[in-house]
């Protein structure tokens, strides 16, 4: 039985750039190790194909160094888009760049959610996670809204932006990346200015003036107490008017963190403050049934030391203990359940048992009904699919319809049927392929990748 492959356009669509950025791995008996990451071509595709074009709407306030293609489903996009102040879901906290002074980053952790209506006794329709500025760190010198997002790294999960101010020396660059333990602020030449939509109790167990140190605890009024740590030596504070105020300006890296409930905890906050994450490389090997995931982490600050990075549930139950070892550190993420922080600098997450699901159904079709399915099947390729692509979903469904045809052509070895099914389908992918449909597709320029001429003006 001769084995063919085809992709339906649905899938092509959807993941479209993932085609130019993924190989597909085809086995015929042999097990073959692959890194699924490494991308087919940094080529962009053939202008004669696909028209370069200008997107309508370009990406705001972004200064990378070189140019590469945008994630754009990620948490960092916020940023770049509008006026930039949408939340950034960085897990476990939310962060938002302040419109309004003072001119900074405000920092929400509330574990706190609002249930919507009960379906029954253990689940209800909806939950709202309320975002609260229960911290908020800028810079004294910051009079303006003024950032730009400086680099993103390619799995889509760091980011990394640039606080500034027009006529001053004064900035503040924050490296930010999914899961992080502490937020990260490396201040040049600008004055600390610290505050929150809560009250604050006491730094250091001071209710007001001068407060000097490498580390202090921030006491709310809202149950929540924030640990500050500077690595490159002492700093002042000044506590006053409900803020926190530099004493001068400073070239230092100031962290924080969220305060444990129990003291094994933070022992280990402030064993692993030295070390924070800017990034990460993925990796991600097959071998035959098994596939590894490694989180090689980018990281700043004290290389000596070990970094302190949450993880997700998923993360947890296929993360090798050889690679990483968990804490006692716990929180909640804002929308996806209960985090626990490991300690490691690079993680290995393993799947042993990766489906081997082919494109038919897993169960063969059942042998009493075999002619009433060949008759159908005659029947349907007769009758034909329109495949005339404008519209990419619905001639995706219709893609899918016809592919599945053919696949049954070939496993009931209607060898004439097969090859008119398969001619028809490769017709149709030719006019996709070479641009001649409705709403063709284009090859942006602006965000890397092609899409849909429809919408675009």
């Amino acid at each position: 039985m001769a084995t063919f492959i085809i992709l339906t356009l649905s899938m092509m669509i959807t993941n479209i750039l993932l085609l130019w950025s993924i190989p597909l791995l085809i086995q015929f008996n042999t097990v073959t190790t692959v890194d699924v990451l490494v991308p087919i071509s940094t080529i962009a595709p053939n202008a004669s194909f696909y028209p370069n074009i200008v997107h309508p709407r370009p990406p705001q306030r972004l200064n990378l160094t070189t140019k590469r293609a945008l994630h754009t489903n990620k948490y960092y996009i916020n940023p770049l888009l509008g006026q930039g102040n949408n939340p950034m879901l960085v897990h476990p906290y939310i962060l938002e760049m302040n419109p309004a002074a003072p001119y900074g980053v405000s920092i929400s952790c509330t574990e706190t959610v609002i249930l919507g209506p009960k379906i029954d006794d253990t689940r209800v329709k909806y939950f709202i996670n309320m975002i609260l500025k229960n911290l908020e760190v800028s810079a004294t010198e910051f009079t303006t809204q003024n950032f730009q997002v400086i680099d993103v790294d390619h799995p889509g999960l760091g980011l990394t932006l640039k606080m500034s101010q027009e006529n001053s020396a004064a900035s503040i660059t924050v490296p930010i990346v999914r899961g992080m333990a502490y937020v990260t602020f490396e201040f040049d030449s600008a004055t600390p200015h610290i505050s929150t939509e809560h009250a604050i109790i006491s730094i250091n167990n001071q209710t007001s003036g001068q407060t000097t140190g490498k580390r202090f605890e921030i006491v709310l009024n809202n149950n929540q107490t924030w640990i500050l740590y500077t690595l490159n030596g002492d700093i002042t504070l000044d506590f006053r008017d409900n803020q926190l105020f530099g004493s001068q300006p400073i070239t230092n890296v100031l962290r924080v963190a969220k305060k444990q409930p129990t003291p094994e905890a933070n022992s280990v906050l402030d064993s692993h403050f030295s070390v924070y994450p800017t990034g990460c490389q993925l990796k991600a090997d097959v071998t035959g049934s098994t596939g590894t995931y490694t989180f090689l982490w980018e990281r700043k600050g004290d290389l000596t030391n070990t970094l302190l990075h949450y993880t997700f549930a998923h993360h947890r139950q296929i993360l090798s203990p050889s690679s990483a070892t968990s804490t006692t550190i716990q929180t909640r993420s804002s929308t996806k359940g209960p985090m626990i922080a490991y300690l490691g600098n690079t993680w290995i997450l393993t799947e042993d048992s990766l489906s081997t699901m082919g494109f038919l159904a897993p169960r063969s079709p059942a042998a009493p009904y075999t002619e009433q399915i060949i008759s159908q099947l005659k029947q349907d390729i007769a009758t034909g699919v329109d495949l005339h692509v404008s519209d990419y979903y619905f001639s995706g469904k219709a893609f899918h319809k016809y592919a599945l045809l053919c696949l049954l052509t070939d496993y009931y070895n209607l060898t004439t049927l097969r090859e008119q099914c398969i001619q028809t389908i490769e017709t149709a992918f030719d006019v996709l392929l070479t641009a001649k449909n409705a709403n063709a597709l284009r090859y942006d320029t602006t965000w890397f990748g092609l899409v849909s001429a429809a919408g675009l003006g």
